[in-house]
């Protein structure tokens, strides 16, 4: 007898082409086939041939009325229904995407995409409510995802809510899925809407958790551990025992579980941060240490092994490392790969316990014995040695194997019930092998440009080495140089590196934004002792995290946890006293700089000397130590290749640290030496203009500006200095003359006549017609905008459209319009400069005008370092960013001041007080608002 597939195939041409069965249970059984003339795949369900009575066939075509009737984006669609040949079937859309089962196999899900999975199947379930109907068997396996929606499925129990039966059911009879049915489901009591609902919570505690919710056990003790509060609270009343203390609807359940989330754009901090761990532990790596401590203590560290005459030195850490990498595939926890330390000179045995804050060390010793390695190696505790005999290594080239060996040796007696688990990750023996080590090393110890050349040297020994050449990827990425890659013939390669690096590809390989953040999320979730996926993690949040209102903090904590498992991982202690120096915690500071000093070498693209001087001036005087950094660089003797490195490495990030003084310091230090460059005069004075719009000192910057534009005579910088007159008014920031404004106006109206600088200029007078209420002008400077051809016209005229709306008071407009652009601006895709600092600060204004709580949250945007390239040139989004940080942070700090959180408020506000104290005149009004609020608020 013909099998059932080619039986159907027979039946259902020549309108579908039936190409194999993709599941069967229950009543029917489910194929692909091709709709021939839509030339498109769908899903053809059929009754099963063995239960094809009258009323089966009659239930099954309801199913398929009740599923065409809901037309909903998240319900699988119906498209035809009919008979052939003795077969009943219906037509559906082909989900190509995997069921909500499938995904969970692989993991629990962030807190994110559970309450976007929520909104979902809670918006999908009020409109099957109001027909009447409950489905009655949502489960993991009938929800499906597609392109970031989920879709419901399988409603072939579903019952009308006056119904004694259910489609698909024998009258009486209990029917759905053990282990997902309701409590009154189960014991064949009456369902109702709050049936599904409760279902619906289940399926989202088991997204958050991986555990099973016990439905059948009245009011029982559950484990909450692993869901944020705000969520748990929301499920806890969608899992009530008695249904009548259930949510009322599934509308009141979306709401209240999408208001765990705020805003489209906001993705929370809380959950952002540190994924789906729990509250506590989040609260208490969010708050600076007191002590100045990086986290608890570890259980082990290995330190670099001291190598004796004849030894390559390279090899004091390579072969450290490479017990480290080979550990890593056990689970010891936690485990610090801390084999970049050195001890300082004095050291009495005692130092690493306590830099390193461990409980045991693991160091050693690597000799050479004719052509062999003899290493001897030991573990420490306080006051306790046991060593662990001496290892010969023979052939020399055998590196790989032999630390194999060792790592086996070392894992027996840290942690002997792993031993059966244990296998190594990293076997290469030849030169590729060694230029990887070199690289990896290199990058831990802030060598970029060493790394790179490393990872480049692996990848002509082997050109197939896709580890190293994704190392090379993240080392030109932290250098901000150009990645020269084929990212599609990267993935198609991605086989080849090991499930992290594969998560932390797809990310990078992902636009920034929530979708981005989500995946690095998923990453530290499913791999939390890899330090690269904290750190990429963290570098996500500290540059660009801001943009989507997640605070500093929140990139800190990640930091802190990279350094949990490797502690001397150089560009996390780098960017973790970065923050902290930013946000004045000088005991934090102190901690992360103290531990770079032990790792960084020379050759460090940020030198830890410098780093030094950076502390100094932050917890100290501005200006102080500048005279003696320019002894210290030689500045007396003529301009140098140390002076141009410092120009265009390192000094125009002093508004970042928050040292905008020195800053200017430093730029009218370097403007005196004589044979300063050309482009560096450029780099300087912009560094010196910058800087000086932090400080309040708004003509000495225009000067610097108009400075800018004679040194390099480009129409740029000449719309740079027009536009720093133009904008900060529309802004409400005060400081800039009404005669420069009006010169600002008549240079831009010169360069919107044409040119590569047309589409900004034009763009810049659209804003300030927008503050000064004249609605012919922003028309007209919107109508000339879309005549350009280019797409950053195109978006450049949406954010005028949106302060069109602002001005005319229909606020809510204005921000549903400006939302439009937000994934625009947080990829740092738009290339006006300025657009980022005009779209947040008027996005606050809108928002406190609709007397948003929250509005201050878009002014965290400044705290980010989003910038494409290495500082130098003309300003980038980032720095104006900062430079227009002062003014974001005194309407923080009275927002916070006036909604009582005084200790931070005053802090900031004691702090922009501190940089305006040599502010214009023209600032006076707000320079004592902010002085009379801290005299008044601020005790003492």
């Amino acid at each position: 007898m013909p099998s059932l597939l080619y039986r159907i195939c027979e039946a259902l041409l020549p309108d579908y082409e039936v190409e194999r069965e993709l599941a069967s249970g229950g009543m029917g059984t489910v194929f692909l086939a091709r709709d021939v003339t839509l030339d498109r795949q769908v899903a053809i369900k059929i009754v099963r041939p063995e239960l094809a009575t009258a009323d089966a066939t009659e239930r099954f075509l309801r199913e398929a009325r009740l599923l065409a009737s809901l037309g909903h984006p998240n319900i699988v669609p119906i498209h035809r229904a009919g008979e052939a040949r003795g077969f009943t079937y219906y037509v559906m859309d082909f989900v190509e995407g995997e069921t909500l089962a499938g995904r969970l196999r692989e993991g629990t899900m962030s807190p994110i995409a559970v309450v976007k999975l929520g909104r979902d199947m809670l918006d999908a379930l009020e409109q099957v409510h109001k027909l009447g109907i409950v489905h009655r068997d949502i489960k993991p396996a009938n929800i499906f995802l597609l392109g970031g929606r989920a879709l419901l499925g399988d409603f072939g129990i579903s019952t009308k809510t006056e119904s004694k039966s259910a489609v698909g059911t024998t009258e009486g009879k209990i029917t759905g899925t053990p282990g997902y049915m309701p409590p009154e489901q189960a014991f064949g009591w009456e369902v109702t809407p709050r049936t599904d609902l409760y279902a619906v919570g289940m399926v989202l505690y088991e997204a958050l958790t991986g555990r099973r919710w016990q439905s059948l056990i009245p009011e029982q003790p559950a484990d909450w551990s692993g869901i944020p509060g705000p969520i748990a609270r929301v499920l806890r009343r969608a899992l009530f025992w008695d249904s009548n203390q259930r949510w009322a609807d599934a509308a009141a359940f979306r709401r209240a579980l999408w208001r765990t989330r705020t805003r489209k754009y906001r993705q929370q901090a809380f959950y952002l941060a540190m994924g789906t761990l729990a509250a506590g532990i989040l609260g208490a790596l969010l708050l600076p240490k007191a002590d100045g401590t990086l986290g608890p203590p570890a259980d082990l560290a290995i330190l670099p092994f001291d190598v004796g005459p004849g030894v390559d030195p390279s090899w004091s850490e390579d072969i450290p490392q490479l017990i480290n990498s080979n550990l890593s595939t056990v689970t010891i926890v936690p485990l610090k790969s801390s084999f970049g330390w050195h001890a300082p000179d004095g050291d009495d045995g005692n130092a690493p316990f306590e830099a390193l804050h461990t409980r045991t060390i693991l160091d050693g010793t690597i000799e050479r014995d004719g052509e062999n390695l003899v290493v001897s190696m030991e573990l420490r505790q306080r006051g306790v040695r046991q060593p662990l005999g001496a290892h010969l290594a023979t052939p020399l080239a055998q590196i790989s194997d032999y630390a194999c060996r060792l790592s086996h040796e070392v894992l027996r007696l840290v942690a002997p019930d792993k031993v059966p688990d244990f296998s190594c990750n990293l076997a290469l023996e030849d030169e590729a092998m060694l230029a990887y080590l070199a690289g990896e090393r290199a990058f831990r110890e802030q060598a970029w440009g060493t790394a790179a050349n490393e990872f480049k040297r692996a990848l002509e020994v082997e050109p197939e080495f896709t580890l190293a050449q994704w190392r090379l990827i993240r080392t030109l990425r932290w250098l901000r140089e150009p990645v020269d890659v084929d990212r599609e013939q990267l993935w198609h390669q991605r086989h080849q590196l090991s499930e992290i690096n594969i998560l932390l590809l797809d990310a990078w390989r992902t636009p920034f934004g929530p979708g981005r953040l989500e995946k690095y999320d998923s990453a530290v979730n499913k791999h939390p002792r890899d330090p690269y996926a904290w750190l990429d993690f963290g570098n996500e949040l500290f540059h660009r995290g801001a943009l989507l209102e997640i605070p500093l903090d929140s990139a800190l904590a990640v930091y802190r946890e990279a350094l949990r498992w490797d502690s001397a991982f150089g560009p996390a202690l780098l960017e973790l006293f970065w923050g902290e120096t930013r946000l004045g915690r000088p005991d934090s500071a102190r901690a992360a700089l103290d531990r770079l000093k032990h790792i960084s070498p020379p050759e460090a693209l940020v030198p830890t000397w410098l780093l030094e001087f950076v502390y100094a001036e932050r917890f100290g005087t501005a200006g102080e130590n500048t005279q003696e950094l320019m002894e210290q660089l030689g500045a007396e003797r003529g301009w140098s290749a140390d002076l141009d490195t410092l120009v265009w490495q390192n000094l125009r990030w002093g508004t970042s640290f928050d040292i905008p003084a020195t800053q200017v310091a430093l730029a009218e230090g370097l403007l005196t030496i004589p044979g300063i460059p050309r482009d560096q005069q450029v780099n300087v004075r912009e560094a010196r203009g910058l800087a000086l719009v932090a400080l309040g000192r708004w003509s000495e910057a225009l000067a610097e500006f108009d400075a800018v534009t004679e040194v390099s005579n480009s129409n740029e910088a000449a719309l740079q200095a027009a536009q720093w007159r133009v904008v900060p008014q529309a802004l409400g920031i005060p400081g800039v003359a009404p005669r420069e404004i009006a010169r600002g106006r008549s240079e831009l109206e010169r360069l919107a006549q044409g040119g590569a600088m047309a589409a900004r200029a034009r763009w810049t007078l659209g804003v300030d017609a927008a503050f000064s209420g004249n609605a012919p002008a922003l028309a007209t400077a919107r109508r000339r905008l879309r005549l350009l051809p280019d797409t950053s016209a195109t978006q450049l005229a949406t954010s005028l459209s949106a302060l069109q709306l602002g001005a005319s008071d229909d606020v809510r407009s204005a921000l549903t319009t400006s939302d439009s652009l937000t994934p625009f601006i947080v990829a740092n895709l738009v290339t006006d400069p300025f657009l980022r600092s005009v779209h947040y600060l008027k996005r606050y204004e809108w928002r406190t005008q609709l007397d948003d709580r929250d509005a201050a949250r878009e002014l965290q945007w400044h705290e980010g370092s989003d910038i494409r390239s290495w500082p130098k040139g003309f300003a980038q989004a980032g720095e104006i960013d900062w430079a227009l940080g002062t003014h974001a942070r005194f309407l923080v700090g009275k927002d916070e001041v006036t909604r009582g959180d005084h200790t931070a408020g005053c802090r900031t506000l004691r702090r922009v007080l501190e940089h305006w104290a040599h502010a214009d005149a023209a600032l006076d009004s707000v320079r004592q608002e902010a002085d009379e609020m801290v005299r008044e608020r601020c005790p003492t």
